[in-house]
Order: C-alpha cells, then structure tokens, then sequence
C-alpha cells in the first residue's frame, strides 16, 4: 500500500492463491458505510458458501495470503458480525499468515481474526489487538447459545473438531480487551505461546486460552484479564508450562446475574463429551 485506505465495506477481498498484502505502514478503515450484511476488513470465501456472515466479494481460491505492517480500524458504524479477518467456506491451499497488525474494532460481534473449514497451519503472530467489543448476540439470540458458540473469542478458528495436520502457531500476541476470551483453535498440534491476554470479560467460558485440541502446547503466555479465566483444557496430551495466570471474575456476567458460577479458575481440566469421548490423558 502506498496510502491509507477506506470502504464503505470490505477493503480487501482475496480471491487468489499467493497474495501478500504489505500495509507499509498505513491504515486501513473499513465498513464506514454502516448497513446490515456483514463486511470484514479483509477477507476470502468462495461464492458457493452457505455461512450467512460470509461478507464482502467472493471467487475461487484464497490459499497462501501473507498480510502484514500496518493498522486496521473498524468504523464505529460498521455492520454487525464484521471481523478484522474473516476466512470461510471455500478453496484454500494453505492457511493464512497475519502478522504485525494493529487493529481496534467495537462493534457488535466482531473479531480479529475468525476462519472456518480452512487448512490448518494458520500463522498469527505479533499483532496488537485491541478489542472493545461488549454485545456478542445475534439478533434474537440468547447469551448462553452465543458464549457456546465461542463468539466472543478474540482469535477464533472453529471448524471441525480435532483437525489433524501442523497445527496453526499464534504468538507474541497482545490481546486487550474482548467480552469472552482471548484465543481458540480446534486443531490438533497448536502452539500458542508469548502472548500477552487481558480481556475484560462479560460473557462466560472466559478464557485467555481454550484449548479444545490435542497436542496443543501453550508455553510463556501472560494471561492477566481485568475480569477472566486462565486456561481451559479439553483435550489430550496438551502441555500448559512457564505461563504466568492472574485472574479475577468481577460480578459483571448477565448470565449468571453477577459473578460466572463455578469460580476463577487458573487452569480448569475439564471434560465435555460434546468434544472427546473419553476424560483427558496425558495432560501436563
């Protein structure tokens, strides 16, 4: 880029394999025109795909995007459900690699970074993420179906269960802010690690970290939330060392009328079938 961009939605739709997209130190401001369709800064999906907060252009293939230096900002009367980015349903040979970004984003919904039904092996790494977002529902949905389905994770990748392959890498992140959490990826042989997490959270399964994945290494993160969990594991054979965890629950979850039930948990082993079909092993 060679100047500051905007757009009344999208700016930049990828809709080919191998495009690097070098900010260069300049910002871009999407969504100024306001309205109801979904529109991520930037984003990829085939036209064929059925996900109704796939905004923005779509085409073909979307494998091996590079995007990099510079600023993103979500305008203050974006749609609904715009994330940073957004990657969906389509062809993608390769995961993405996001990297040294800083973006703001605060509208209903939004997330940094939001893919499904895409390769593993996504690379998110030294970005600064301030998330100021505090409503996270769905027109007409209830509180408890939207923190189930993890949409106010900071980073989220949520495609199927237990992806096998890789594993996507995300460090040196800083996360400030989110109403849920800071980090989720379902595929197996993650490493998240040197991230600095503190979300402010007003919605429950409020993790720096859930870990949902097998093989999943989570190592010198500093998880200090102004109201939030440490890390939740449900999967097998995860490591979780040289982290530091400070963590408090302030009364300020509308679910639960006040304080999350259950307690701040640092770290919370924990086994929900809906993702294994036996307790966990290997945990260390």
């Amino acid at each position: 880029m060679a100047n500051d961009v905007s757009s009344a939605g999208t700016c930049f739709a990828i809709d080919a394999n191998n495009i690097t997209l070098n900010l260069n130190g300049h910002t871009i401001t999407y969504g100024t025109g306001g309205g109801s369709q979904p529109t991520p800064a930037i984003e990829g999906h085939d036209c064929w795909s059925t996900n109704p907060l796939d905004g923005g252009p779509c085409g073909t293939a979307h494998g091996g995007v590079e995007v990099y230096g510079g600023t993103i900002v979500q305008s203050a009367i974006s749609a609904a459900f715009s994330p940073v980015f957004s990657f969906g349903q389509g062809a993608f040979s390769s995961a993405p690699y996001i990297h040294d970004i800083t973006a703001t984003f605060q509208n209903t919904g939004a997330q940094f970074y939001l893919s499904a039904y895409i390769p593993t092996g996504a690379k998110i790494e030294n970005n600064t993420i301030y998330d100021n977002v505090t409503n996270i529902q769905q027109p007409g949905q209830g509180v408890l179906s939207a923190r189930a389905n993890f949409q106010g994770q900071a980073i989220y990748i949520g495609q199927n269960n237990q992806n096998p392959g890789s594993g996507d890498l995300i460090e040196n992140n800083k996360i400030v802010g989110s109403p849920q959490g800071g980090i989720r990826t379902v595929n197996q042989h993650t490493t998240i690690s040197g991230n600095d997490i503190s979300m402010n959270a007003t919605y429950s399964n409020d993790f720096c970290a859930d870990i949902p994945a097998d093989y999943t290494t989570v190592t010198n993160n500093n998880c200090h939330p102004k109201s939030g969990r440490g890390f939740h594991i449900n999967g097998n054979y995860v490591t979780v060392a040289n982290n530091t965890i400070n963590v408090i629950e302030l009364s300020q979850n509308p679910e639960y009328g006040g304080c999350e039930g259950g307690g701040t948990y640092g770290v919370q082993l924990e086994f929900d079938n809906s993702f294994l079909p036996s307790p966990p092993v290997g945990v260390k």
